[in-house]
């Protein structure tokens, strides 16, 4: 069985979907502060939150878990500049509690959810895996912890893979899952909205270097992700 932490969430079930297709067990947990119990369709949900240690250690204890997929966490860059305290607990002290729980209850491989904005602003394009890693705000720091976090408990036994991207978008080919956040802070879905309610959307920054001056984002289809971690 997989547990998937965050598997409520945006990224976290698409991973579900596609692994139930795929003929995998799945167990849910996702505290629903910012995932919807809408999208956890596939394989068990358990409401609860992964700083809970004692939850983590029946969970443990009671299903027979070969991997953890991580996404729980608080994915916000404004957000963690504005509220650092609530990233370095939600990411970094809750991640700390999990690995732990998964070392005391003899659960080694876990693959991981980073991101791109541990790299920060990087000198050479494009980003390679060996790029330095120099984050500019609390949630790639956060992140970039963790990533510390579970070379170091390699001692222990523990396996991990980590996957670092970029801005997910889309949703499920099949139509049965999306994404779903109110307010939405998204680039993507708040332009097709503008669209439909005839709204105008503002675009922020006119010195960048770029042809027209305006940013440039990488994005990756959500279903690409999903199936990435599948392949881990």
């Amino acid at each position: 069985m997989i547990l998937i932490t965050g598997g409520a969430g945006y990224i976290g079930s698409h991973v579900n979907m596609i692994l139930n297709e795929k003929g995998y067990e799945t167990l849910v947990i996702d505290n629903l502060s910012t995932g919807s119990k809408y999208l956890a369709k596939w394989g068990h949900f358990i409401k609860g939150d992964i700083g809970n240690t004692k939850l983590m250690d029946e969970i443990f204890s009671t299903y027979s878990i070969d991997c953890v997929m991580h996404f729980a966490a608080s994915a916000y860059v404004g957000e963690s500049m504005q509220n650092p305290k609530k990233y370095y607990i939600n990411n970094m002290k809750k991640s700390l509690d999990l690995l732990n729980s998964m070392i005391k209850n003899n659960v080694k491989k876990i693959i991981f959810s980073s991101t791109c904005a541990t790299y920060g602003n990087p000198k050479i394009n494009p980003i390679e895996e060996s790029t330095p890693q120099l984050p500019i705000n609390p949630y790639g720091r956060t992140k970039l912890i963790i990533e510390g976090l579970l070379k170091d408990y390699c001692i222990y036994g523990l396996d991990h893979i980590i996957l670092r991207y970029f801005n997910a978008a889309g949703a499920s080919y099949k139509c049965k899952i999306g994404e779903i956040h109110d307010p939405e802070p998204h680039l993507i879905p708040r332009v097709i909205n503008s669209i439909k309610n005839r709204d105008e959307i503002l675009i922020y920054g006119d010195d960048y270097d770029t042809p027209d001056g305006t940013a440039i984002r990488d994005y990756i289809h959500v279903s690409d992700i999903a199936n990435a971690h599948v392949l881990c």
